[in-house]
């Protein structure tokens, strides 16, 4: 429906890869990149929910106090840091985990 469902923050250590920096990520996505490039070996999530804050807020068009899901992620290439991540999905968000 053309609204916002996620605001997304995410850090990419360039030393692990740094063929991101040279890539078009207006064409494909950050993530999309990374599976595809630089598929990690292992990582790690955290979920929980927290106030949306200013910025979240205003990008999912919700309260700065309402809360949201957040999900924390981190992925590794075997030693070496690839990513961290920190999701914040729109109130109306379900995550399914399995079935």
């Amino acid at each position: 429906n053309g609204a916002a469902h996620m605001f997304e923050r995410r850090w990419v250590v360039l030393r692990t890869v740094p063929g991101i920096a040279a890539a078009d990520l207006a064409v494909v996505s950050p993530n999309e990149w990374l599976v595809r490039e630089a598929p990690y070996t292992h990582g790690g999530m955290e979920v929980h929910a927290e106030p949306a804050g200013q910025a979240v807020a205003t990008a999912l068009d919700c309260a700065p106090a309402d809360p949201v899901l957040v999900m924390e992620r981190q992925t590794w290439l075997h030693e070496a840091p690839i990513t961290y991540t920190r999701e914040h999905f729109a109130q109306s968000y379900r995550l399914c985990l399995g079935l």
